[in-house]
């Protein structure tokens, strides 16, 4: 079925290079976790704790633990990631743990911010943040190419008949 038809739209996956961005992301969080267990393992070596293991051996295994989780979790996030520009609601779905479905229906939307990080600026992404009259309805949708970001942002408001002056 068809938009034009007014019922099911077919789901829209997230463009693919957010997944260089969750990459990026989880490598820079387990890369600090890294060095706060190499700064204790000093530390306490430092103080005379007995610190069963070679020195670093704490950072080592969460170095690689958290670069597997970095290359793993990204690609599994993006499989499980979609939403959908029905007729009456946004729909979205993600979730790879913890499966969530959410329907905002665009009369409940107030406004939508078109917005970027650095690594989503770098690779040319942007995300939209729809925010509603209740905050804990409020919704993102990370990994929109940032050429597309605007006419997106634009169709949700015309459905919610608030056009670009909300």
């Amino acid at each position: 079925m068809t938009e034009a038809t007014g019922s099911w739209v077919e789901a829209r996956e997230l463009d693919r290079r957010i997944v260089v961005v969750w990459t990026v992301q989880d490598a820079i969080g387990y890369g600090v976790l890294t060095l706060l267990a190499l700064a204790l393992d000093i530390g306490a070596r430092l103080a005379g704790a007995d610190v069963p293991g070679p020195p670093g051996l704490a950072a080592g295994l969460v170095a690689v633990a958290g670069g597997l989780a970095a290359w793993w979790w990204p690609r599994s996030r993006y499989r499980h990631w979609s939403y959908q520009v029905a007729p009456d609601a946004l729909e979205l779905r993600h979730g790879v743990v913890r499966r969530i479905h959410s329907a905002i229906p665009y009369f409940r939307v107030q406004h939508i911010d078109v917005a970027q990080g650095p690594v989503e600026r770098a690779v040319g992404l942007s995300r939209l943040v729809l925010h509603t009259a209740s905050a804990g309805t409020d919704a993102t949708i990370p990994g929109i190419a940032a050429g597309d970001a605007e006419g997106l942002r634009r169709l949700i408001l015309a459905r919610a008949g608030h056009g670009d002056a909300v």
